[in-house]
């Protein structure tokens, strides 16, 4: 079934008696109920996001949803977060098929005030038209085919900077080069490999039918899995080009009027690439290796420094020193891209606590940081049998609270705004929260 073209451009002023709005726009579908969202959809009619008075949930392309929900006491312990079972997942996705239901039948009898973007394209005109039949297709059994369906495109996306959830992940290596940090879990399951041309050619090509409409709602592109820049220089820029022989990346070097028009004629665009990156590759790489990355679409580059303490690093297994950090930053920012620094709350526990925030403040002063960069701040997730949690075990230290570091991120966030220059970014990073 579909709503006419008429129906759904009413004029935005119409009353609704049903107090049901539906906006859509270039990247999103959304449903507002009596003034509250309700869903969020992208533009293929799968569900982002759903609020209901217990919380808000997000729903993953993987088909796994987090359910947070808002408490109170500093950053770490305002939201509470639960993964649901297959069960619960169960249960709201047949809630919330049975709303979409009921939305449709109100817009059917005119009791629906529909909205399109004011900038409307033809795929947003479609969508517009399509919009009961797009959002009606999404009952619990397609939801459950379309994991099966991501898990043929991607391997696990075990994690990702919170600035890069809404990007299209293209998967150039599998694994961590590394792979050895004692408090680090994820990406045990793999080995690292560099994925060949052809394979990430017909990568591309399943991420493209995967996504559909839904890529609008991507603002980027993100090279994994945990460390993209292993890669050989020349095979990394090639990857690059051929992703946007693929996908509409804005080009490099274009005024600011030049973007405008880009923009315009490539509607959905995406923002340049963003990757992970190991301290020690920094020894490989030259300030004029990061210009040439800068000058093919690289943006920003995050390391997990982790520590600024060579003692503590080690005790994590981080195989680079806080020299090599400082150097690998120095090199990135010459080469003119902009850097997220992700430090972990609690290493050392409460033993050395003064310790390490002292040594993150030291470090990051030490930075040429500037806008466009980040700081970002991790608590600390030990999993049972973690090979850190042994060391602190083994050495009478007691694993780190949640309160303990919602305290120290308080402290170490607040120190950090004062000492860094103001538009230096300093955000909250739980690796429990993450959905893609």
């Amino acid at each position: 079934m579909a709503i006419s073209s008429k129906k759904t451009t009413r004029c935005s002023c119409a009353k609704s008696h049903s107090g049901i709005h539906i906006r859509i726009s270039s990247c999103a579908i959304s449903i507002r109920v009596k003034g509250h969202t309700f869903c969020t959809l992208d533009l293929e009619g799968r569900p982002v996001s759903i609020q209901r008075p217990e919380g808000i949930y997000w729903r993953g392309l993987d088909n796994r949803v987090v359910l947070l929900e808002w408490g109170g006491g500093p950053y770490l312990h305002r939201r509470r977060r639960h993964w649901l079972s297959e069960a619960e997942c169960e249960v709201l996705f047949h809630t919330l098929h049975q709303t979409m239901q009921g939305v449709v039948r109100a817009a059917e009898s005119g009791q629906v005030q529909v909205e399109i973007d004011d900038r409307a394209d033809p795929l947003v005109r479609r969508v517009a038209r399509e919009w009961a039949d797009r959002v009606l297709q999404w009952d619990p059994e397609r939801l459950y085919a379309e994991q099966r369906r991501f898990a043929r495109v991607y391997r696990p996306i075990a994690i990702l900077p919170p600035d890069q959830y809404l990007a299209v992940v293209v998967q150039t290596v599998y694994g961590c080069p590394w792979n050895a940090c004692s408090f680090c879990s994820f990406y045990k399951d793999r080995t690292f490999r560099i994925r060949t041309e052809d394979e990430v050619e017909s990568h591309l090509s399943g991420i493209i039918e995967f996504l559909g409409a839904g890529m609008r709602m991507r603002k980027t592109i993100f090279l994994g899995d945990a460390n993209a820049l292993s890669m050989p220089q020349t095979q990394l820029l090639s990857t690059m080009e051929r992703i946007r022989t693929r996908l509409p990346v804005l080009p490099e070097g274009l005024t600011s009027q030049e973007r405008v028009v880009w923009r315009r004629s490539h509607l959905g665009a995406l923002e340049g690439f963003y990757a992970f990156m190991d301290v020690f590759t920094g020894d490989y790489r030259s300030a004029s290796d990061f210009r040439e990355l800068r000058e093919h679409g690289m943006q920003r580059i995050y390391l997990g420094a982790e520590a600024g303490d060579n003692d503590l690093l080690r005790s994590l297994n981080k195989p680079a020193t806080v020299e090599q950090l400082l150097t690998t930053v120095q090199r990135i920012k010459a080469g003119g891209l902009r850097v997220g620094v992700i430090f972990l709350l609690g290493v050392g526990g409460q033993r050395f606590a003064p310790r390490h925030e002292e040594a993150v403040l030291q470090v990051c002063r030490k930075m040429p940081l500037q806008a466009g960069d980040i700081i970002y701040l991790s608590p600390l997730v030990l999993p049972p049998g973690n090979a850190y949690a042994e060391w602190l075990e083994r050495h009478g230290i007691p694993i780190p609270t949640m309160e303990e570091m919602a305290e120290q991120e308080r402290r170490l966030a607040s120190a950090l705004r004062r000492c860094l220059p103001p538009d230096v970014r300093v955000a909250p990073y739980d690796i429990q929260e993450f959905t893609y």
